[in-house]
């Protein structure tokens, strides 16, 4: 998840048995720090920082638009 979301996580239900049960891996976003101490579960994610959001990818297929560019981008 993005650390956009992840500085949320506190306030979705259930947010507990989610960081106490199951992985997560956060993906640093521009301007939203991510305090990964909340469970020994959450790691930050080692990859290049990318301003690109899923929102603007589904816009892109939702307009018939290319995103081989961006699905490119993740090797």
């Amino acid at each position: 998840m993005g650390s956009d979301s992840f500085q949320n996580i506190t306030k979705w239900k259930n947010y507990k048995q989610l960081i106490t049960h199951y992985d997560l891996i956060i993906y640093r976003r521009p301007g939203y720090e991510a305090d990964i101490s909340l469970s020994k579960r959450i790691e930050m994610a080692d990859a290049p920082l990318l301003d690109i959001s899923s929102s603007y990818i589904r816009n892109l297929i939702k307009e018939h638009k290319s995103i081989r560019f961006y699905y490119l981008m993740r090797f």
